[in-house]
């Protein structure tokens, strides 16, 4: 095998990632020889960008097909474990962000610091709920919510009350409970997903925290990309596009929230109009896959 047919085979493999584990697991390398042997006749090192494009869609599609078995509700519950997840690393980030906070201002006091063990409430709710596990982190990501919002414990978020921080600590909880509740199948995340909350706070380390308060300037940054991505997605996956949604939620609460404080509706219209457009493009989008 010449060098350029290894360096082909290498991207068809990192590519065909996209597609689930067990697909990969029966099909792969029938897949791979066949896509090695069309690669002979390019002349490029690298796949073509409409071969690369199409594997990367194709794997999106079969996840999404093979998580629904012809069901939208099963698309639902990925979307809304996947919206829930997201909401729990955001406060776990934002748990990292404080106890850092306070530790560097207890070393420039030339104090002793014990980081608080409730700081570890979300990060375990988020494990919980990476891993499927409804009723364990239904329990931590209540008792996180009650932690946050306790006067005698005081709020894991560094920012104050809000109508948005009410609803980024409740809204994990209703969608927990409700997929406790509904038990769909277990459908466990890659421990990867752990790695967000850390970046997450070593961003506002690094660059300075954002307006809002969690994460740094590059996440703020990111952030409209990556929901434009959710929505492109949506018609081969919409699962992305409802988490994106359920995510967008407390932000929507705190800027109605700043918004009837100024008296300036135009952010509310904003942030409005791209979650409608984003549960819209959900709502299509696990229509079209559950009767393909």
């Amino acid at each position: 095998m010449s060098r350029r047919q290894q360096l082909h085979q290498r991207w068809h493999s990192l590519l065909l990632l996209a597609y689930p584990r067990a697909w990969r697991r029966e099909r792969g390398a029938e897949i791979r020889t066949t896509l090695l042997e069309a690669s002979q006749t390019q002349s490029g090192r690298l796949p073509a960008l409409r071969e690369a494009a199409s594997l990367l869609v194709g794997g999106l599609r079969t996840r999404a097909r093979t998580s629904a078995g012809g069901s939208a509700g099963r698309l639902w519950h990925g979307g809304l474990h996947l919206g829930a997840l997201s909401l729990l690393l955001g406060q776990a980030a934002a748990a990292l962000q404080m106890q850092w906070a306070e530790l560097v201002w207890a070393r420039s006091q030339h104090a002793f610091y014990l980081p608080s063990p409730l700081a570890l409430l979300p990060l375990l709710g988020a494990v919980s709920v990476l891993r499927g596990r409804w009723r364990v982190g239904l329990v931590l990501t209540a008792l996180t919510a009650a932690t946050a919002f306790s006067p005698a414990v005081g709020d894991l978020d560094p920012w104050g009350d809000s109508w948005g921080t009410a609803v980024g600590y409740l809204l994990p909880v209703a969608i927990i409970g409700w997929l406790a509740w509904q038990r769909p199948p277990r459908q466990p995340r890659s421990w990867l997903w752990l790695l967000v909350p850390v970046l997450v706070a070593l961003d506002a380390t690094v660059t300075g925290y954002a307006i809002n308060g969690t994460g740094g300037q590059v996440t703020w940054l990111l952030l409209p990309a990556l929901l434009v991505g959710a929505l492109g997605l949506a018609p081969v996956d919409p699962r992305p596009a409802i988490g994106a949604a359920v995510f967008l939620a407390p932000q929507l609460a705190r800027i109605l929230e700043t918004s009837l404080a100024i008296r300036q509706p135009i952010g509310v219209l904003l942030w409005a109009g791209g979650t409608l457009a984003l549960l819209l493009a959900a709502i299509w989008g696990t229509r079209r896959l559950a009767h393909a």
